[in-house]
């Protein structure tokens, strides 16, 4: 809550001035000193104009002093009765708490002695366990050091074969191989029934022939990386032709496809079909279905194969014969503009024999 004020005139002077130019804290303590310094000179002009406050207040001064002086002769008493008092105090205590000090104090002792023994047991365990710890440490450390030189070793010969496998993948020869072998594996494993010929060393055969009572199939396996190329196409083609007892043929493409067929692509030779399979690594029931796929058709009397080989023999000339067409197009082109310029140059030449017949003669 703020303080009720009040409003006063003061004469307008270089004291006044200054009083109005302080804080408001500093103008209260300008007046509180000016109405105490005021109440003392009024007491002490009173004093002076009148002999008997004087006198009394001499009198009343010299009270004070004999009151004051006895007053330090009490308190120097009391503070002797004091210091006696403590001392018989003390005295009594000391003669109290004595041997229960004297008591303490040895078991005091005591326990140091036992606390020094039990840290210097407990140092000494520290130090055995440290050097257990230590023992322990070093012996593991051995033990996962071997054992890091064991996996380093498994790591090496696995790098070494990884390093071969890769050499191998990257020799044509070797890659064959590998998927000849993947192809054998995945023939047992989806015809347990059948016959797997391996004709690998046999020349002009295919790589497999699978026997299943008067089932025979010729299968020539691929293992590149890029599309199966013409050549080898027509070399499928020649192996299938000039063995009469294959009843049907398949051109397998492990890891790619085939040049100008589309994955199961039916073709038919010699009213035998024979097909085209790509991709087989990634699923490997695709021969399955060929072979039930053949089976259908070859046990199917009412199916004639005539007009598909037609179709399919048409198919494969016709790209040949239009990009024959388009050679012979380019070359009667390249003829024609060689035997124009030819011409033309023939005609310069007999030009200039005339020009130089008519200047001689």
């Amino acid at each position: 809550m703020e303080e009720d004020t009040l409003e006063f005139i003061l004469p307008n002077n270089e004291i006044t001035m200054a009083f109005l130019k302080l804080h408001n804290k500093e103008k209260f303590k300008c007046l509180e000193l000016g109405l105490r310094f005021l109440s003392f000179g009024t007491q002490k002009q009173q004093y002076w104009n009148n002999s008997q406050w004087e006198k009394k207040i001499s009198r009343l001064q010299n009270d004070l002093d004999l009151e004051k002086e006895r007053r330090r002769e009490m308190l120097e008493l009391h503070n002797n009765e004091k210091r006696l008092l403590s001392e018989q105090i003390r005295a009594t205590e000391d003669c109290r708490w004595k041997p229960q000090i004297t008591t303490l104090t040895t078991k005091n002792n005591t326990l140091e002695e036992k606390m020094n023994q039990m840290m210097n047991n407990y140092i000494e365990l520290h130090k055995k366990l440290t050097d257990e710890w230590t023992t322990k440490m070093g012996t593991r450390e051995i033990f996962y050091e071997n054992k890091i030189n064991t996996i380093q070793n498994k790591f090496d010969v696995l790098q070494k074969d990884y390093m071969t496998s890769l050499e191998k993948s990257q020799n044509s020869t070797i890659l064959g191989q590998v998927g000849e072998s993947v192809t054998y594996e995945g023939l047992n494993r989806l015809f347990p029934k059948a016959e797997i010929e391996d004709c690998h060393q046999t020349k002009g055969r295919g790589d497999f022939i699978l026997h299943e009572n008067d089932f025979v199939m010729m299968i020539e396996t691929k293992n590149y990386t890029k599309n199966v190329t013409k050549p080898e196409i027509q070399k499928f083609y020649r192996d299938f032709d000039q063995n009469s007892d294959f009843k049907c043929a398949i051109l397998v493409s492990l890891k790619s496809g085939i040049c100008s067929r589309p994955d199961f692509h039916l073709e038919v030779r010699n009213n035998k079909p024979i097909l085209f399979l790509h991709n087989v690594c990634k699923n490997m029931d695709n021969l399955l279905l060929a072979v039930r796929f053949f089976k259908l058709i070859l046990h199917t009397d009412h199916i004639d194969l005539t007009n598909k080989e037609i179709v399919g023999k048409l198919q494969i000339l016709t790209p040949a014969i239009k990009r024959n067409w388009n050679s012979m197009k380019q070359n009667l082109q390249q003829f024609n503009q060689s035997m124009n310029k030819l011409i033309e140059e023939q005609e310069q030449y007999i030009k200039e024999i005339f020009k130089l017949l008519v200047i001689k003669y």
